[in-house]
């Protein structure tokens, strides 16, 4: 909800994965320029689904959202094909910082 809630502040409308199978699930089935990916989800964490997006030949940005701020889990997340790395709590400016950098 307050992914939800951000996104729509900024102009959004964003689909949400409940795990990370329904992840992979949703980047098969549309098309997506940026998937932001929780690294604690049930079924396959946010790793496991992006090396799976990876290695289906999916290119879009992939950025990390974590409470874990540690530079282990930032190099983990970055090895397995995320492009950036936010720390929870996600705040707004957070999210447009973001997207600027990438789509600016």
């Amino acid at each position: 909800r307050v992914a939800q809630t951000i996104f729509s502040n900024l102009g959004y409308i964003i689909d949400i994965a409940r795990n990370g199978n329904e992840a992979i699930e949703k980047v098969k089935s549309g098309i997506y320029d940026i998937v932001f990916m929780d690294l604690l989800m049930p079924e396959r964490d946010g790793i496991q689904a992006t090396v799976e997006i990876r290695g289906l030949g999916y290119q879009m940005l992939i950025i990390a959202m974590t409470a874990t701020a540690s530079a282990k889990t930032k190099q983990k997340a970055i090895a397995s094909g995320m492009n950036d790395y936010m720390v929870k709590p996600v705040k707004i400016e957070s999210v447009r910082n973001i997207l600027m950098k990438w789509f600016a």
